[in-house]
């Protein structure tokens, strides 16, 4: 479940492949130094290799000796994305939409480069290009569709998404974000069952199998949505390896740093503008928080950006790949240096405004280290009920590629990672709260909006706004899972819900209690 490289079928394969690659191009670029192919091939080696910022380099000395192209230019910005280096990837993005690529796979390339830095509105025209030119091509249809879903042009996404099916009526992933932006009733669920038993693919049968549950959670089935999400997830889960004990150990070593954040916590935040970390788990509320924050004309939203982690991996003398692990928060990290690195990338990302949201849940394994980095931070943690938390996980398909969400694949592992996620996030409230760490309930935000988020404006130092109480109307780009529901104004219909599965209901309020039982006794301040 770690990501780790070591769960690659044949890594010596892999790594040979690249030499061989690697090799060619420097013949290629020996022969010819205008070789752009062979520069952009050399730069994919860098970058399947996990040396993304050779890639800088690769570039300067290919545009030195006429061998620069657009691919390898947007391959840098892809490169920059990678080492967490979010500002001057838009940056570079940016630049390269401003050059009004001509062809398809150009514009749909930086589309998505400008995408994957919230630059959501400058993306669309390309991607609209890309399609204009080449309309059959499943990929540029897909990017445009999810493209508008994320800038809440919700109609004209599903429209795309109802043309690409008409081509390709049998496609998970297109199927599963149809049904998200509001497609399919209960007459396609007949239809969905044939594909579900004719498809083979685990991930393929994950999409078809959340479409499917969303469909049914619309008409009001939830016991039946819950069934097509255990049939879904079944083949998927089959393939992993769930490893409670590497959690465990995870968690106890991000807590150890516990003692000495309580210091940075009690005192008065060193500036009063900076960074604003949103953080909590998944399917906790930390988007609609974020939204509701983002909606003050004196704060300004990153989303969720890897910078903060990225730089601690880089920082420190850890053992290993991963960039979260264990041995990370027992080695020794130069935390001076990461902050000022996060300072200098996110800046231009803040601007002119007081605070820059970072919205990454997974920062809560670094609240240590950020508040001792950082020390004119700010935290708002996100806390909502255990059992919704971990239900609310289970119904969300989470990228299959990120190896730390694994747990989501089985509702008995969700059970022991959010008890322990939420254990820590306890002991944090209880230890830190106060001048630079604020804690709000999803709960009291659904049933009282302004009574809820007024104190955490005031906090920040800010006057109460009456167009906070609009965020929803808001038009800045939402790239998470809850895209679709933070166009919504707030409601309580997501409270409690873990109450409606039956006896699932009554097995994972069970498992909660255990696992709450054992987090508790693992992890202590």
């Amino acid at each position: 479940m770690k990501n780790s490289p070591r769960s690659s079928p044949d890594v010596a394969v892999q790594q040979q492949a690249l030499r061989q690659h690697y090799e060619a191009a420097m013949a290629r670029i020996a022969s010819d130094p205008t070789d752009r192919d062979a520069w952009v091939m050399l730069a994919e080696v860098a970058m399947h290799g996990g040396q993304p910022s050779n890639v800088a380099d690769i570039l300067a000395k290919a545009t030195a000796r006429g061998g620069d192209s657009l691919k390898l230019r947007c391959l840098d910005a892809r490169a920059c994305l990678m080492m967490g280096r979010r500002a001057d990837a838009r940056e570079r993005a940016l630049a390269l939409a401003d050059e009004r690529p001509g062809a398809a796979i150009e514009a749909d390339t930086i589309g998505v480069l400008l995408v994957h830095v919230d630059a959501v509105e400058a993306a669309i025209p390309l991607l609209e290009r890309a399609v204009a030119l080449e309309p059959d091509r499943l990929s540029f249809n897909y990017n445009l569709a999810t493209s508008l879903q994320f800038a809440g042009r919700i109609e004209e996404s599903r429209q795309v998404f109802e043309r690409i099916l008409a081509a390709h009526p049998e496609h998970g992933k297109v199927l599963l974000g149809w049904v998200q932006v509001g497609g399919g009733s209960a007459s396609d669920l007949e239809r969905l069952e044939a594909m579900m038993g004719q498809a083979q693919d685990p991930v393929q049968r994950l999409q078809i199998g959340h479409a499917a549950a969303k469909i049914a959670e619309r008409e009001g089935n939830d016991l039946g949505a819950l069934a097509w999400l255990e049939r879904a997830k079944a083949a998927y889960r089959a393939r992993l390896t769930y490893d409670r004990d590497w959690v465990d150990r995870l968690y106890a070593a991000a807590l150890s740093r516990l003692d000495a954040a309580a210091i940075e916590a009690a005192a008065t935040p060193s500036d009063e503008s900076g960074p604003l970390f949103v953080l909590g788990m998944p399917r906790s509320g930390t988007t609609l928080v974020e939204r509701i924050l983002g909606s003050h004309p004196d704060i300004r939203s990153a989303g969720e950006i890897g910078d903060f982690s990225m730089l601690t991996r880089q920082m420190s003398d850890a053992s290993g790949d991963l960039v979260l692990s264990p041995e990370l928060f027992e080695s020794r990290i130069d935390l001076e240096r990461v902050g000022e690195a996060y300072r200098q990338q996110t800046a231009p990302l803040q601007g002119d405004a007081a605070y820059l949201i970072d919205k990454m849940p997974f920062n809560f394994f670094y609240l240590p280290l950020l508040l001792q980095a950082l020390p004119e931070a700010r935290v708002v943690i996100v806390r909502r009920a255990d059992e919704d938390v971990a239900i609310a996980n289970y119904r969300q398909l989470f990228s299959a590629s990120f190896g730390y969400y694994e747990y989501h694949a089985d509702l008995d592992w969700t059970a022991h990672f959010v008890a322990r996620a939420q254990r820590m996030l306890d002991l944090y409230v209880e230890k830190l709260e106060g001048p630079r760490v604020r804690s709000v309930a999803y709960e009291d935000v659904a049933a009282n909006l302004e009574g809820a988020m007024r104190p955490v404006i005031e906090w920040l130092g800010l006057d109460w706004r009456e167009e906070i109480r609009d965020f929803h109307a808001r038009g800045a780009s939402v790239t998470t899972a809850s895209s679709v529901q933070v166009r919504e104004p707030v409601h309580r219909r997501s409270v409690e819900r873990w109450k409606r599965y039956g006896d699932t209901s009554d097995r994972l309020a069970q498992r909660m209690k255990e696992e709450r039982a054992a987090a508790a006794a693992l992890l202590k301040a």
